[in-house]
């Protein structure tokens, strides 16, 4: 048994891209899961490349923690992922391949 891909992790805690994508549009990069810590609760929104992009994934998040493991191969961004923070404040770490 392989594996598909390695799986990393960025954290965040301020909306803007996250640096994990963009490098090879045909592959893109898979989000595989998602860890919040916070103070206050909001969103979460993972968009396709900009904050203008497709949302991929939007998250309503709690205050305090949550794990979110993504099924099957996770979701798919064909360019990097940029992360919105709406009203939530704390810190998103996203793991990715």
């Amino acid at each position: 048994m392989t594996t598909q891909t390695d799986v990393k992790s960025v954290q965040a805690n301020s909306s803007g891209l996250l640096g994990i994508g963009g490098a090879n549009p045909t592959l893109g990069v898979r989000v595989k899961g998602i860890y919040w810590n916070g103070t206050t609760a909001g969103t979460l929104t993972f968009d396709d490349g900009s904050s203008t992009g497709t949302a991929r994934i939007t998250l309503s998040v709690p205050n305090g923690t949550a794990y979110l493991l993504l099924p099957g191969e996770g979701v798919r961004f064909t360019n990097d992922v940029y992360l919105t923070f709406t009203t939530a404040v704390g810190y998103a770490t996203v793991f990715y391949g």
